[in-house]
């Protein structure tokens, strides 16, 4: 069984009889959603139910369930319920699936309805078009939502790919898929998926908190300093594009909706329904071996069950009847006729006496044996009842274990995801650098010096400094110049030292900070292209440590020297 869906809205100053009356028309498929009717019939639902019979139900807490089904099993369920609350209306909704069924995650039409046409709905931002389109200038407002700790409903972040410019899925899809469950934002830029990433650095957070490159990301409410970057899950474009181009918003949407019915913010808390009414409305399939069983049943409860006041007495011929049956007999005289009656009915009200008697003691009996078997029934009652308590605490904990298991799945998956992509295609010179950190923590020292001239470098291919670097954390020690024109040939070039003019006049802007924080020279460098031209020339310094690691200290625009090219 699959949770396809899971809300709760509060719906401010709504009207309860309303909304029941909508919820009514969208389970029979009447009203607003005439277009479901033949859908609805087709699937089991009974014809003849009307929206009164539906709505007369309505009590305090009113609820629903709906049962569709598909090639005679029933494969969708919908549980729906809908109460008051202060200053409102809460409507909960879960929808279910067989795991055989091919369909994802999309919101119910009434879920979608109710965000649509109601006009106050809490959380804010869940309407099916309600997408937020963010630009670079607006991303300082995007991050103050992000921030807010009062906000309620989770915040689904999709960027641009960096080569088509666009969206890998359809936002306006996504955010109708995850309607009721949570806000989808559109970078429309890279710029803005840029601005974001520095943005979030601004208030605290690490870059790695950022949405870029055609991935979508589920910032959680509650999103603050400190947090994990895995604590709201990312999703990136080579997880996306592994889906066929038709099918990749709906893929993307399932992706994000298991995180979100894992997890209890901004949804509706519980497993499977909400909790059910004194008196739920069900709507199943109207299955004609339904009613046979039913009256069985009835038949068998009514021969079994201890004789009972309620129960209606044997039938007595009326007095209708009997006058006829009098008048039929002719050759009695009036008062024969008379005081034949009178004994009669003497002798019938005797009779009944008689037969009521007998059916007081049976039930006297009957009562006597199911209040003995009862009572001997208890104790097992009792440890069916420790027994299925324990198998319901045993399930919790599974659901909560299953759960877990898939939040650790998932941080794997997303690991895994961001070293490979980085490792195959850094978006930035900061991103090489921080990929080999990563890679060679034990060969590489990136000094304070060599992240700050990444970050500003605007050279326009990081998976070469990526490259580069890996040479470096492979061979540091040994034949670099050999490695690099192997890779490289002509494109990249590897010295051992400036020229003694170049040393001599511009040494100071070769001079940085080492490890042990004293000033030092650097010689040793790669240089990537030609020219002065940041964007086309990069150049990495660097020194071999006495215990063999690498000291890098710069990576970034071409250092100051005596000829154009070193």
């Amino acid at each position: 069984m699959r949770t396809l869906h899971k809300s709760s809205l509060t719906v401010l100053g709504g009207d309860m009889a309303a909304l029941i009356q909508v919820h009514a028309e969208w389970i029979l498929g009447l009203g607003h959603f005439s277009a479901l009717r033949a859908s609805r019939i087709a699937r089991g639902i009974p014809e003849a139910t009307t929206i009164a019979d539906l709505v007369k139900h309505a009590v305090p807490t009113w609820s629903a369930q709906m049962r569709l089904v598909e090639r005679g099993l029933v494969r969708w369920r919908s549980q729906i319920q809908i109460r008051p609350s202060d200053g409102g209306v809460v409507v909960e909704h879960v929808v279910t699936c067989d795991d055989a069924t091919e369909q994802g995650f999309d919101a119910p039409e009434v879920v979608c309805w109710i965000l649509d046409e109601c006009e106050s709905v809490a959380p804010e931002g869940l309407a099916p078009c309600g997408v937020l389109e963010v630009a670079a200038d607006d991303v300082e407002e995007l991050v103050d939502r992000l921030l807010d700790p009062e906000r309620e409903a989770p915040i689904v972040a999709v960027a641009v790919d960096n080569g088509r410019r666009e969206p890998l899925v359809d936002v306006f899809e996504l955010a109708r898929r995850l309607a009721g469950m949570a806000e989808v934002v559109g970078l429309m830029t890279i710029d803005a998926s840029m601005r974001l990433r520095d943005e979030l650095v601004a208030r605290g957070l690490s870059e790695r908190f950022g949405c870029y490159h055609g991935a979508a990301r589920l910032y959680w409410p509650g999103l603050a300093v400190g947090d994990s970057p895995y604590d709201h899950p990312l999703f990136l474009r080579h997880r996306i594009l592994a889906a066929a181009s038709e099918r990749r918003t709906e893929s993307c949407a399932d992706m994000i909706g298991e995180v979100l019915v894992d997890g209890e913010v901004g949804v509706l808390a519980g497993s499977e329904v909400p909790a059910v009414a004194k008196t739920p409305v069900t709507i199943a399939p109207a299955w004609p071996v339904a009613g046979r069983i039913g009256e069985i049943l009835h038949s068998w409860l009514a021969e079994s069950l201890p004789y009972d006041r309620t129960r209606a007495p044997m039938p007595v011929p009326s007095r209708t009847v009997q006058r006829e049956e009098r008048r039929a007999d002719g050759a009695l005289g009036a008062d024969d006729a008379a005081r034949s009656e009178l004994s009669g009915e003497v002798a019938r009200l005797r009779q009944e006496v008689t037969n009521l008697r007998a059916d007081l003691a049976t039930s006297q009996r009957e009562l006597a044996a199911a209040t003995a078997k009862l009572a001997a029934r208890r104790p097992d009652e009792e440890v069916l009842a420790e027994l299925a308590a324990e198998v319901e605490a045993q399930q919790a904990d599974a659901a909560r274990k299953i759960s877990e298991e898939r939040r650790l799945r998932r941080r794997a998956e997303q690991e895994r995801d961001e070293a490979a992509a980085l490792l195959g295609s850094p978006r930035s010179i900061a991103d090489a650098v921080a990929v080999a950190a990563a890679i060679f923590p034990e060969q590489l020292v990136i000094l304070k010096s060599a992240h700050t001239s990444a970050a500003a470098s605007a050279y326009r291919e990081p998976g070469r400094v990526l490259a580069v670097l890996c040479v470096l954390g492979l061979v540091g020690n040994g034949d670099v110049g050999q490695v690099v024109n192997l890779i490289f040939g002509n494109a990249a070039r590897w010295k051992p030292k400036d020229s003694p003019e170049t040393a001599r006049t511009f040494g100071v802007q070769r001079t940085w900070a080492g490890e042990d924080g004293k000033a030092k020279l650097f010689s040793r460098h790669v240089t990537l292209g030609h020219g002065l031209d940041g964007r086309g020339c990069l150049q990495v310094y660097y020194d071999v440590l006495p215990d063999g690691r690498v000291e890098i200290a710069w990576v970034g625009e071409h250092r100051p020297t005596v000829s154009i090219d070193t």
